[in-house]
């Protein structure tokens, strides 16, 4: 009878390098671009403002993303599930702490702190794994970006908002919202 059988561990860290060092400060947002997360509703556009597709399908007023940066959808998916692997109690809150700024991540202990109920499947059985869903990303400038992940556990959905900003040569979470 042989010992216990070892599995090799997934690196999940993110690479140490920087995308660009040419960045120096956060990028500011002017406050006439729309936003998802502040805006009770869908905001009007301005009469100025013409939105329709253009040749590439993307809306007329939302901003290319920097092509130096990671895909925003993609990473946003990535830490849409491990927050609420936070709230679940299956990840340590400090694995997102390079990734979000102090008030969300504040906020983020907040939920964990509270008890959560994990969905079950029909024969009273916890459901173990969470997945994304699907995750979508909007740029209201070339270093701003607002997603919205789907994340489902078993039967149940998580939708999660996220602002993501540029602090130096990565994206900062500065906006967290989850239902």
């Amino acid at each position: 009878m042989s010992g216990p059988r070892l599995l090799p561990a997934v690196e999940s860290r993110p690479t140490a390098i920087g995308w660009f060092a040419s960045l120096t400060r956060p990028i500011a947002v002017p406050a006439s671009q729309p936003s998802l997360i502040d805006a009770p509703g869908w905001p009007e556009p301005p009469p100025s403002v013409v939105i329709g597709p253009t040749p590439d399908r993307s809306p007329r007023w939302q901003a290319p993303p920097d092509p130096r940066l990671p895909d925003a959808a993609n990473w946003s998916a990535s830490l849409a599930l491990a927050a609420v692997e936070v709230i679940r109690g299956r990840r340590p809150l400090g694995q997102l702490s390079r990734w979000l700024d102090d008030d969300q991540l504040d906020r983020l202990a907040g939920l964990a702190a509270r008890p959560v109920l994990v969905p079950t499947i029909p024969r009273g059985r916890p459901v173990r794994q969470a997945w994304v869903q699907s995750a979508r990303a909007q740029h209201p400038a070339g270093l701003v970006a607002e997603t919205a992940v789907h994340v489902r556990i078993g039967p149940a959905s998580v939708p999660v908002a996220l602002r993501l900003e540029v602090n130096y040569d990565r994206w900062l979470v500065t906006d967290l919202r989850l239902r």
